[in-house]
C-alpha cells in the first residue's frame, strides 16, 4: 500500500492565529472585560485575572495574558500600569459599554443574553 501525502495548497501566515485560538482569544478578551466589569471592582491586576481565567475554563500563561491585557489597551477598552512588578488593569467606558453587550470592538467576543462569565 502506498501511502497517501496530503499538503495544503494555503500556507498559514507565521502571525495568522488557528481558528480555535482565535476564538479562544477573544471569548478571554470578553471574560476578562466581564470580571472588570463586575466582580473586580473596575480593576485588577494580571495574577488574580490568570486565576479567574482558569476558572472559567479559558486557562493562559502570563505572558499570554499580559500580550491580550496590551491587545486590548490598545483597542481602548482598558488601561494598564506596571506597579511592583504586577501589571495593574483599570477598565475604560469603552471596555464596559463592549462588556454589557452595548458595543463591539474587534478581537472581543460580542456579548449576548446568555454570556456566562
Amino acid at each position: 500500500m502506498r501511502d497517501l501525502i496530503v499538503t495544503s495548497s494555503v500556507m498559514p501566515k507565521p502571525n495568522m492565529q488557528k481558528p480555535i485560538e482565535k476564538i479562544v482569544a477573544e471569548e478571554r478578551a470578553l471574560a476578562i472585560l466581564r470580571l472588570m466589569s463586575g466582580d473586580l471592582g473596575g480593576a485588577t491586576n494580571d495574577r488574580v485575572l490568570t486565576r479567574c481565567l482558569e476558572f472559567y475554563g479559558l486557562p493562559t500563561t502570563q505572558s499570554e495574558l499580559r500580550t491580550q491585557l496590551n491587545g486590548l489597551e490598545c483597542a481602548g477598552v482598558i488601561k494598564l500600569e506596571k506597579i511592583e512588578g504586577l501589571l495593574i488593569a483599570r477598565i475604560c467606558r469603552q471596555g464596559v459599554e463592549v462588556a454589557k453587550g452595548m458595543s463591539s470592538a474587534d478581537g472581543i467576543a460580542e456579548c449576548g443574553p446568555e454570556c456566562p462569565y
